[in-house]
């Protein structure tokens, strides 16, 4: 048996329509992974043999640090929206959330109108319930001082923060 010397984290076929008979073969490996010339070749040489003909190879570079990081974040997400959104008066519609651009951008949206009188006050409330919630020993314990910008969005999906 030959011993192969390099880190594929996954693997996984596609078609690029429904009667396309050309096969899309996406392989996942560490952005530290240096041998990406040598991956290509054996699966070539692999789909070759197998008599497949019209195919591309597609190496995607998966940085293992952010990943963990966003998989840190994954556990604490449906924690802050179920606790936004159980509380009416917050008006809470929705809640996104996106790692690039850094920092981590934590969206929260909403039914208030950017107009009314107390947004600020709502904002604010919301803002701070938040904050509190991850700052908590054992939220901050597990974030471990990731950078965060909440965004707080209007009914009309203006930023009202």
């Amino acid at each position: 048996m030959i011993k192969l010397n390099f880190n594929v984290l996954s693997y996984g076929t596609s078609y690029p329509s429904e009667n396309s008979n050309k096969v899309i073969f996406e392989i996942d490996v560490p952005n530290t992974e240096k041998t990406i010339e040598e991956i290509k070749e054996i699966t070539n040489e692999i789909l070759r043999a197998k008599n497949i003909e019209s195919y591309s190879i597609k190496i995607n570079k998966i940085d293992l640090v952010q990943r963990e990081k966003e998989a840190k974040w994954d556990e604490i997400f449906p924690a802050i929206y179920d606790g936004l959104s159980a509380k009416k008066e917050y008006k809470v519609t929705g809640f996104a959330y996106s790692f690039h651009p850094a920092p981590l951008q934590i969206i929260i949206k909403t039914s208030i109108n950017s107009s009314d009188k107390d947004a600020p006050e709502k904002v604010h409330i919301i803002e701070k319930t938040i904050n509190e919630f991850l700052n908590s020993k054992e939220i901050k314990g597990k974030i471990d001082g990731e950078p965060y910008k909440i965004i707080i969005r209007s009914k009309d999906k203006q930023k009202i923060n």
